[in-house]
């Protein structure tokens, strides 16, 4: 596993964290999303909501790529999150929305 997720595949797992831990996760949305399309927008959920709960700090995604990006941090130990990543892309007349559920364990790795 790792801590990419390439949007075509069958199952969308990241790499598990450490509650401690600060990482970016990265879902590539290059087979989904045709070529000559580029993303506009990028939402991401968390759920469940736990307490203490996985936190995302950030997102982002690069003008021209197919990548966008997510910093998580916290989460409560041996707890499982799916974060539903929903991006928009800027093809005109309608924009395609695609969304993607990614899996998420919190382990205690330290």
């Amino acid at each position: 596993m790792s801590r990419i997720a390439k949007i075509g595949s069958a199952v969308l797992q990241w790499d598990d964290k450490d509650p401690s831990e600060v990482l970016d996760y990265v879902a590539d949305f290059s087979d989904a999303i045709p070529a000559d399309d580029l993303i506009a927008s990028v939402v991401w959920t968390i759920s469940p909501v736990t307490v203490p709960p996985l936190v995302k700090s950030q997102e982002s995604f690069e003008n021209g790529t197919k990548m966008v990006t997510v910093w998580l941090s916290g989460g409560l130990l041996n707890s499982d999150y799916t974060i539903t990543c929903k991006v928009t892309t800027d093809s005109a007349p309608t924009a395609r929305v695609v969304e993607r559920d990614i899996g998420v364990n919190v382990r205690n790795l330290i």
